[in-house]
């Protein structure tokens, strides 16, 4: 069983750094020394010595997946439907105020907009690379949000 975490500040989403605690260097016993042990753990082969780790935290509703080429890191994402981004709770909010949140935060900083929509039906897929956010939405709901270092 995981250990108990403060889900708000473990959902709280800073880009280029990583989710709560939990940065995009993390390694996988850093990440369990915060998280506890997963419920789940996979190792997927992906082909050419690619592989990644797979972790799953279904009492935090977390997912964290760690990417590598052979041994060597290369990065890692964060899925959750629970995210805190500048100042709002995703999982309380409707489509339109989400999409309007993050383009305020892109103007707020400065960081021009990079939004890219991708219909992939039903869901539709907004990915924000400038900041390392993509989110699936099936109408107004979130399916799924990923979160990791710009590329």
């Amino acid at each position: 069983m995981s250990k108990p975490i403060d889900i708000n500040s473990m959902k709280t989403f800073f880009p280029n750094k990583g989710m709560g605690k939990i940065l995009f260097t993390s390694t996988e016993e850093e990440i369990i020394a915060v998280l506890g042990k997963p419920e789940t753990r996979e190792v997927i082969e992906e082909g050419d010595g690619f592989h990644s780790v797979e972790l799953y935290f279904d009492q935090h509703d977390i997912s964290i997946f760690l990417h590598f080429d052979g041994k060597k890191f290369e990065y890692m994402s964060i899925h959750s439907n629970n995210l805190l981004f500048n100042g709002i709770d995703f999982s309380k909010e409707n489509k339109t105020t989400i999409v309007e949140n993050i383009e305020a935060y892109y103007s707020a900083n400065k960081i021009k907009m990079d939004l890219a929509i991708e219909k992939d039906l039903p869901e539709y897929i907004y990915t924000y690379d400038n900041i390392g956010l993509t989110i699936w939405f099936e109408k107004e709901e979130i399916v799924d949000i990923s979160v990791e270092l710009p590329q």
